[in-house]
This record gives C-alpha cells, sequence and structure tokens, in this order.
C-alpha cells in the first residue's frame, strides 16, 4: 500500500473519524476523538488506502519552524503488524526533514498507566527511534497521565 498525501480538509476529517471510530481501545472518548478529528483540518496528513478504504494515516501538525508534533495517528485492527505505521512514520519523517524540522514529538498514555494498548503503542514509537522527554501527570487527568517522546529527525 502506498502512502497518499491528503490535502481535503473534507477527506482529513472523513478519514480520521472513520479509523479513530474504529479504535476505541486508544480512542474511546468521544469528545477527545472528536477534537482530534477537528484537528486534523489543519494538519499534514498521510494515509494509506486498502482498494478505496483509508485504513491507517497520520497527522503532523507544524506550529514552529523547526519542531512538529504527531497529533494523532491510527491502524485498522485488521491491518495491524503489517507496517503500515511504520511506513506512514518514515514518510512523515521524510517530508518533515523537507521542511528543515529538526524535532518530532508525540505525546502518548504513559507507563504509570497500565493500558496494554499503549504500552505497544510506546513500544512502536521507541522502535521508531523516539526517546522519553517529559512526564505530565495531568495533562489529560491523574487517571490518564501523559509522557511527550521525542525523536531528532
Amino acid at each position: 500500500m502506498d502512502v497518499q498525501v491528503i490535502t481535503s480538509e473534507f477527506e482529513k476529517v472523513k478519514i480520521t473519524r472513520h479509523i479513530l471510530q474504529q479504535l476505541p481501545e486508544w480512542f474511546g472518548i468521544p469528545a477527545a476523538r472528536e477534537a482530534y478529528v477537528e484537528q486534523a483540518k489543519n494538519c499534514q496528513m498521510l494515509a494509506c488506502f486498502f482498494e478505496e478504504e483509508p485504513v491507517a494515516f497520520i497527522t503532523v501538525n507544524q506550529k514552529f519552524t523547526h519542531s512538529a508534533e504527531i497529533d494523532a495517528m491510527g491502524v485498522l485492527p485488521a491491518y495491524h503488524r503489517q507496517g503500515l505505521g511504520r511506513k506512514l512514520m518514515t514518510e512523515a519523517k521524510k517530508q518533515c526533514r523537507a521542511r528543515n524540522v529538526a524535532f518530532l514529538q508525540v505525546k502518548t498514555l504513559s507507563a504509570d498507566h497500565p493500558d496494554l494498548g499503549y504500552a505497544k503503542t510506546r513500544r512502536f514509537y521507541q522502535e521508531m527511534g523516539f526517546v522519553p522527554l517529559d512526564l505530565f501527570p495531568d495533562l489529560w487527568g491523574q487517571a490518564n497521565p501523559c509522557l511527550q517522546l521525542i525523536l531528532s529527525i
């Protein structure tokens, strides 16, 4: 599956909503999920499709000249462990380098929370070269401690 750049705000919203709704283990809070959907409009988006169905995406928000943040990333469960996340991340890093971005960051649930799905998420980011930068125990509420990871690209 090829990685495609998505520029249409309508398509960004449609893809983000379609995939995140099918990932309740990670995006189960409706208000938070809708925030990611809305934020997608202002992010750079890459997506993978099977036939014409979106099956994976990443949104990157570049607020500053030399740094960007992964706002959201999702792969439909049937497509996990097939290299799509790695493919999206590789292309996102390539595009960031082309824009002279030096650092890519991401926030995820910290290891202080026992969620096994997020343990896999942290492992994925660490395999992609991200390292822990900071811990925000209250950013998402005490029940959801936030870990900030960073990658020098």
